[in-house]
């Protein structure tokens, strides 16, 4: 079977350099904790002296001013499956192994692609931008993973048809088999797969058992290690825009906790868990901010879910205003003995009753939303209208998150201390006498407001607020 193996050297630091291309700039280490002890994740490709799994005090002594980053699994996990995905389009046939490599079955796609060196053109050009592979081809996973250690970056490299003699060239580092065995391996002096394959197979499989046999082979070429194609993983995603452009953490959850409900509404995970979630974040002038999270075991509510979010979210949040939020949930299935306690957190939600009754006015009102919750996320804000949202309470209509106390655009012409005041679809103006007034400049948000307000009473002793829009001289009465 002709496999090619597509490889990306220091995938994890590639991954992180997507999300923050300053990255590149410099000298970086990734950081994991592992115990009680910091280790090297991944560095910099050009980053001498490190190791991956080397002590952090170690390989910052022999790094010097190099960055420390620390590494974020989940992140690179919801990368990875978006490279194999990305290759699926290619070749149906993927096998994930560790992040950063994977296997394909060429099986029928030479004659598709006209050969082998456009089949590899074609997955390099497949794989999201930012990431630099190298592709081997070979017959067996073993000889097309040695292929692509050989393959200069942004090429491909085919291995010989006569594996045995090929795969004797390289280390026993090589082989995918336990740290334990490999220095083992080391330890009796055998240093390439040629020595290896020399002592026979009964030695290695008096020292190592099953793995023995299997060192054996591959150090002779052989490898009947079937590919097992990647099962399509299921998720469930909704998206929203915000009601305006905010950096407000607090508005951020509010739309993430709808965006669960709505989530969770669905199809496909009601009475499921998920084991993985995923966050976008888009704005204006903003490369999209991407995270992505890792639960410890599966969650099954939209409260737990966000509890989850929240508390990886705030240390690190979007920087930038926010006008586009998704959420995605994976890793979905359902769990043995679970279902009892999902039913207890739905007959144990407060709005269960009202959002029954809210799904059901909404679709005898054509599907437009029918009941909604005024939420205060920023109560202090100085503009009224950027103080609270309306929600639906019908989980499934998420993402018709709006603003509350619009401001509504008027006719004013003042005269000192009077207004005269026309409201929408009225002809005649309304009085009113201008009691105080103040000034608002906030040059500071995604779009620069000043305002000028006056809290004015008309004859009859109604209070009435409105401003004037310093930029474009447009007048507005504001609800408050």
């Amino acid at each position: 079977m002709k496999i090619a193996c597509v490889w990306i050297p220091h995938f994890p630091f590639h991954a992180e350099a997507r999300r923050s291309p300053d990255l590149r700039r410099g000298a970086v280490i990734l950081a994991t904790t592992q115990g009680n002890r910091k280790t090297v994740a991944d560095f910099s490709p050009r980053l001498s002296g490190v190791q991956i799994g080397m002590p952090l005090q170690t390989a910052v002594a022999s790094a010097g001013n190099a960055r420390i980053v620390e590494t974020d699994e989940s992140y690179q996990h919801l990368e990875f499956q978006g490279v194999l995905r990305a290759l699926q389009q290619r070749c149906p046939s993927v096998q994930p192994d560790q992040p950063g490599c994977a296997y394909l079955d060429l099986t029928g796609l030479e004659e598709m692609y006209g050969g082998d060196a456009k089949l590899a053109l074609a997955l390099q050009r497949s794989l999201p931008q930012g990431y630099p592979a190298q592709v081997g081809i070979g017959h067996g996973k073993f000889v097309a993973y040695l292929a692509a250690q050989l393959a200069e970056t942004g090429s491909a490299f085919k291995a010989p048809l006569e594996s045995r003699a090929f795969v004797q060239q390289f280390p026993v580092e090589c082989l995918p088999a336990t740290a334990g065995a490999i220095g083992r391996l080391r330890q009796f002096g055998l240093k390439t797969l040629r020595e290896v394959a020399s002592i026979g197979i009964g030695p290695l499989q008096t020292q190592f058992g099953p793995e023995g046999k299997q060192i054996w082979q591959l150090a002779n070429g052989i490898d009947t290690r079937p590919l097992v194609p990647m099962k399509e993983e299921v998720s469930v995603a909704a998206s929203m825009f915000l009601p305006y452009a905010n950096v407000s953490l607090d508005l951020l959850l509010l739309g993430l906790e709808s965006l669960s409900k709505k989530v969770f509404a669905q199809r496909e995970i009601k009475g499921k868990y998920a084991g993985k979630a995923g966050v976008e974040c888009s704005g204006a002038g903003a490369p999209a901010w991407r995270r992505g999270y890792l639960f410890k075991e599966r969650l099954g509510s939209p409260e737990k879910v966000l509890f989850a979010i929240k508390s990886r979210l705030m240390p690190d949040p979007p920087r930038f205003p926010v006008e586009e939020l998704s959420l995605s949930l994976s890793d979905i299935a359902g769990e043995s003995g679970a279902q009892g306690r999902l039913l207890k957190e739905v007959r144990g939600s407060d709005e269960g009753p009202i959002a029954e009754l809210a799904q059901r006015l909404q679709t005898r009102t054509g599907g437009k939303p029918s009941l909604y919750r005024v939420v205060n996320f920023d109560p202090g804000h100085p503009l009224p209208e950027m103080r609270s949202v309306f929600v639906p309470l019908n989980p499934e209509s998420a993402d018709d998150v709006r603003p509350v106390n619009q401001p509504v655009q008027v006719q004013v012409t003042r005269r000192q201390r009077e207004l005269a005041v026309v409201l929408p679809q009225r002809e005649e103006a309304e009085r009113a006498t201008v009691n105080h007034l103040w000034r608002v400049d906030l040059w500071w948000m995604p779009t620069p407001t000043q305002r000028t307000y006056y809290g004015a009473t008309t004859p009859q002793g109604k209070p009435m607020t409105l401003f004037q829009d310093n930029r474009s001289g447009d007048w507005y009465l504001q609800k408050v």
